[in-house]
């Protein structure tokens, strides 16, 4: 035979290449066991050890937000305990553009030294990317269309004011004074509307769409106060368009005042006035009783459905109530009573308008002390969610500031009503008491007037104070930073009693030194004329009520859509700082005028050797031909400050339906 060849030998590197082989096939049989837990337990369910059971013991939360803590002998204690103590070595991290509880970025540390990252709150997450925006709700739809009334005629009147001053035509101011009238009773309205909202979202907590809250009944008030209100200012300026007669702001609301001859138009005009008005307040009360006698969801509350109205509510629903009385009160009785001439004697009919005139005068300021109890009803939601009410000395000084307003208005009633004497009427909030030859009487109606004024004015610093003293229950490190919201809100407030507390100590001095047997001298002209200065200074503060307002309301939908922890936008928040710095802008200008041209005059008064006078509205202009070019500079400046905040303010109104 054939001789076979001797077969060939293995060869080592064949045996290293299986080796490796087997090698990576291992690897990538851990990391598909890793990967996919489930399989490989199911593939080594008969190799595998029983599961280790590991309890753990932990406290509940205290419903504040705080989560339970791990308790001593947990697997997790000793590394809860390590950061805590971590976190208190850093400092948290403040994120531009939030304010509330959210501003504060708190820093998520697992180990010490281990790399820092920021947390968000999941509920504010979970609201923002998952669940649908919830409209815009009735209340501050209702708002926003006050706000737009309420402008729209003062930007109108401010124009008409310009042209009186360069042309010399009353009549378009005419209509604008009688317009205003109207727009008097829109921050009254917008505040009642924003407390039922915050009513709303406490008993929801934080979501009133789906528990229905405001009832139906309650919204539908809201939209008819809103729209009989606009119906009136309808009404004016078909009078003043039909008539081509504009009285003036006293007859603004009396049809009988542009058609003196009667008549079936005059008629008309006249039952939708009555028409108007009484669901103007009919509206108004069905709001006020809806927020007091609004029930909670038992889903939230269990059976305790009758939630008690905190004090701040409370409070503004009973100054909101006196408001109303006297308003509608004054227009009631001012479309009945006949007026005689001014040559007769005053009937008592005659005496009761006069006097719910000066009433209205003097409750001028409650809008704005409205305000303090909301912004202060926000700062205690702010620190404490669940109570969210005062201090116990604070809810007594809201209590004070609102009888001390509502006497102050029934003193200036009762004075020419019961004593036959006099209220002299100056700018809103400004009412003078005169007995004519009964000194006793006169000296004792001053002087309670001095102490209501004192106890408005002190009562109101003290609310301010007592909101900066606000702090959690577990002490100043876990009180939330003041929201922009808020800070916005107290410089108005600021501004505006400031204005206003200047001119009523002014005013009061006055008053006694008209009393004194001393005659003019040269601090009585530099009284008048410091007198007509804040009165010209206060036709621009008389927007802070309407402009917090707003921003409450944005402050408002921010926390609708965020579930009660986010804030408005960066660009909303900055517009509320433009619109603060704009009328503080516009007061410093007015303050100033002075002192380059000389005390102004009221406009009665002024003569040709005057250079500034004060118009009955109050508004201030250069009337001397050689300084001319210093009222046109002034009126720059003014419209400037004037488009910076309109501007303000239609970007909070976009902020409030763009929001996401």
């Amino acid at each position: 035979g054939t001789k076979r060849d001797p077969p060939p030998e293995e060869s080592p590197l064949c045996c290293y290449t299986m080796l490796k082989v087997g090698l990576w096939a291992a690897i990538l049989l851990g990391v598909w066991a890793h990967a996919d837990p489930g399989h490989a337990r199911v593939s080594l369910a008969a190799s595998a050890d029983p599961p280790k059971l590991i309890k753990h013991r932990k406290s509940p939360g205290d419903g504040h937000g705080e989560p339970g803590q791990y308790r001593k002998g947990s697997p997790l204690y000793s590394k809860q305990q390590r950061q805590a103590e971590a976190k208190q070595t850093q400092q948290p991290t403040v994120l531009p553009g939030m304010d509330g509880v959210t501003t504060v970025a708190p820093l998520n540390v697992s180990e010490p030294g281990a790399p820092l990252e920021r947390h968000f709150d999941d509920r504010e997450f979970t609201r923002s990317c998952q669940d649908p925006i919830p409209p815009v709700s009735t209340s501050i739809q209702c708002v926003v269309w006050l706000v737009i009334q309420f402008f729209s005629v003062y930007s109108l009147l401010a124009i008409a004011r310009t042209v009186l001053t360069y042309t010399r035509s009353e009549g378009f101011l005419r209509v604008m004074q009688c317009a205003t009238a109207t727009a008097d009773l829109a921050p009254m309205l917008a505040i009642l509307m924003v407390a039922a909202r915050m009513r709303a979202l406490y008993l929801s907590k934080g979501n009133p769409q789906a528990h229905d809250l405001p009832p139906d009944w309650v919204q539908f008030s809201m939209w008819g106060a809103t729209l009989a209100l606009f119906g009136q200012l309808v009404l004016v300026l078909m009078c003043a368009v039909l008539s081509g007669r504009a009285p003036g702001r006293g007859a603004a609301l009396n049809p009988k005042e542009y058609f003196p001859g009667g008549g079936l138009l005059c008629d008309v005009l006249n039952v939708s006035r009555f028409f108007l008005m009484g669901v103007l307040f009919a509206c108004a009360l069905l709001v006020g009783l809806g927020v007091i006698f609004m029930e909670a969801p038992e889903k939230l509350w269990g059976a305790e459905k009758a939630v008690p109205v905190s004090p701040a509510i409370d409070c503004t629903l009973a100054l909101a109530v006196a408001y109303f009385v006297f308003n509608g009160a004054f227009q009631v009785a001012d479309a009945v009573v006949e007026k005689g001439s001014a040559l007769q004697r005053q009937t008592m009919k005659e005496r009761i308008v006069q006097g719910l005139d000066a009433g209205v005068h003097a409750i001028a300021v409650a809008p704005m002390i409205c305000i303090l109890f909301l912004i202060h009803r926000l700062r205690a939601t702010q620190v404490d969610p669940k109570g969210g009410n005062p201090q116990e000395w604070a809810a007594w000084i809201f209590t004070s500031v609102v009888i001390a307003v509502t006497l102050h208005a029934t003193l200036a009633f009762a004075a020419p009503v019961l004593a036959r004497g006099y209220a002299v009427k100056g700018a809103p909030g400004d009412v003078r008491l005169d007995f004519g030859e009964s000194g006793t009487a006169s000296l004792a109606a001053k002087v309670a007037q001095v102490f209501f004024l004192f106890a408005i004015y002190g009562g109101a610093v003290l609310i301010l104070v007592s909101l900066f003293m606000l702090e959690h229950r577990k002490g100043p490190a876990k009180t939330p930073p003041m929201s922009p919201t808020i800070l916005c809100c107290v410089c108005l407030a600021l501004q505006f009693f400031t204005i206003y507390s200047l001119l009523m100590a002014a005013v009061t001095v006055k008053m006694f030194r008209d009393d004194s047997a001393a005659g003019q001298s040269g601090f009585d002209s530099t009284l008048a004329g410091t007198i007509e200065s804040l009165k010209a200074a206060l036709t621009t503060v008389l927007f802070a009520p309407m402009l917090a307002v707003l921003v409450i309301a944005v402050r408002i939908r921010a926390l609708q859509i965020t579930n009660r922890q986010g804030s408005p936008p960066v660009y909303a928040q900055d517009a509320m700082y433009v619109l603060v710095l704009a009328l503080a802008f516009q007061l410093v200008l007015i303050l100033i005028l002075p002192c380059f041209v000389g005390i102004p005059k009221s406009s009665d008064e002024a003569t040709g050797d005057d250079t500034v006078s004060v118009n009955e509205d109050g508004g201030l202009h250069v009337v001397h031909p050689r300084l001319r070019w210093v009222g046109i500079a002034f009126d720059a400046l003014r419209y400037l400050f004037l488009l910076a905040l309109y501007g303000s303010i239609i970007v909070l109104i976009l902020a409030i339906f763009y929001m996401d």
